[in-house]
């Protein structure tokens, strides 16, 4: 059905295909959608909370591994300080220990010796506060006029039950 023409008091003539200035109301039902539904909102974060979930159950794992890892590179650290003392005194008059007094020939001295480290690296005199514990033992070569040394670098030092041992060897000679 048509509309009427209406008459304005300028007396222009408005009809359904002239433009009008005013919007005209959109009476259609929307039938489609540019968003997300809430059962699919829910389903999204259901799927990356458990994905979250799952990360995070690693995170102690990794942390634990990280630990595990930097106390065996600070292990081979203080075995490596430990033989280089070692090599920097001469071979007939060592320091084999930090609470020993005096000095060994390493020709003859055949025992072993025990020092502590903090958690830093760090060389210290008592056992208060020692996280590695280094046991060193002296085995004379004597034909060859050299010493197999071992250190077996222990942690944490103040356990009766040591969880972590690592061992390592050198053998240091006497040079003329």
């Amino acid at each position: 059905m048509k509309r009427p023409e209406v008459i304005s008091d300028q007396r222009s003539v408005i009809s359904d295909t002239a433009p009008s200035t005013m919007p005209k109301a959109d009476n259609r039902k929307l039938t489609t959608s540019n968003g997300f539904t809430l059962v699919e909102v829910v389903l999204a974060i259901a799927v990356i909370s458990i994905g979250i979930i799952a990360i995070l159950g690693l995170l102690p794992n990794a942390l634990q591994s990280g630990r595990d890892a930097a106390d065996n590179t600070l292990a081979a650290t203080v075995a490596q300080d430990t033989f280089n003392i070692l090599r920097s005194y001469p071979f007939d008059a060592a320091v084999v220990c930090d609470t020993c007094a005096g000095t060994q020939n390493l020709a003859t001295y055949n025992q072993t010796e025990s020092n502590a480290y903090t958690q830093a690296g760090f060389s210290t005199n008592t056992w208060n506060g020692a996280y590695f514990k280094v046991v060193v033992n002296f085995q004379p070569q004597t034909p060859l006029q050299s010493t197999r040394v071992t250190a077996a670098v222990v942690w944490p030092a103040q356990s009766r039950v040591p969880a972590n041992t690592n061992i390592f060897a050198t053998i240091i000679a006497q040079y003329d």
